[in-house]
């Protein structure tokens, strides 16, 4: 007998019952839900992963109104967390959501990892300390993790994909990324990450703020991938 809820039909004809339950049964760890993580968070609760713990500090700003799911007129101003988790629980009224409006630092980062079990690592923050030390604690702990790297300046989805840290190019992100993993952990490879070949387009405006120009489509569609292989390792385990 089928044991997976009816609204994950479909996702059970294409995993079969046993990938679902396994998504089921898996918790993953989100970090940030802007532009990019708001993407991964939703299309892990549509694919049925039964347990989701999000971070990020920030409130919606207008802003974030061009690219990110928690960002409407009625909700800016408000902790992004709260606002995607009402969406995700009208989602999923069963899922076993934790939010938290604060920022992952050095000092919360280890005892998190450490204090809870995570199948999966969902890396989507932009500061690069915090970044480094959530991937290498990930990496020393044999937590399976995937990072989105600069989704900034581009326009072509094409050039979006998959690759080892090791073998991005072309995104000033990944290569500050790569040296501090590199210098202070002594990591050179085995993070998972999503990024652009697409050399960086220049701004079509000056911006005296030096702002990122992000486009509409660009983040959700690295938040998509990072959703797309962390539902593939977890759920098929030719995957690994």
């Amino acid at each position: 007998m089928n044991s997976t809820p009816d609204w994950l039909n479909r996702e059970t004809i294409l995993l079969g019952t046993a990938g679902v339950e396994k998504l089921q049964a898996s918790h993953v760890l989100l970090a940030g839900c802007g532009g990019v993580g708001s993407y991964t968070a939703e299309a892990l609760v549509r694919a049925g992963i039964g347990e989701l713990t999000v971070f990020d500090p920030d409130k919606v700003h207008i802003t974030n109104l061009n690219r990110q799911l928690p960002a409407l007129t009625s909700t800016i101003n408000e902790y992004k967390v709260q606002v995607l988790a009402q969406r995700l629980l009208d989602i999923n009224p069963q899922l076993k959501l934790h939010v938290f409006a604060e920022a992952l630092t050095m000092e919360n980062i280890p005892q998190i990892l450490d204090e809870t079990r995570f199948d999966h690592i969902a890396d989507a923050i932009d500061s690069v300390n915090e970044k480094c030390l959530l991937l290498a604690a990930a990496i020393q702990r044999n937590i399976r993790c995937i990072a989105s790297m600069g989704a900034g300046f581009r326009l072509d989805p094409s050039q979006i994909q998959y690759a080892d840290i090791s073998k991005t190019y072309n995104c000033k992100l990944a290569r500050m990324i790569r040296g501090k993993l590199k210098k202070i952990y002594g990591i050179t490879k085995g993070i998972d990450c999503v990024f652009s070949s697409e050399i960086p387009c220049p701004p079509a405006a000056t911006d005296p703020d030096n702002t990122i120009g992000s486009s509409s489509f660009i983040p959700g569609i690295f938040g998509l991938f990072m959703a797309g292989r962390i539902i593939n390792q977890l759920a098929l385990p030719s995957s690994e």
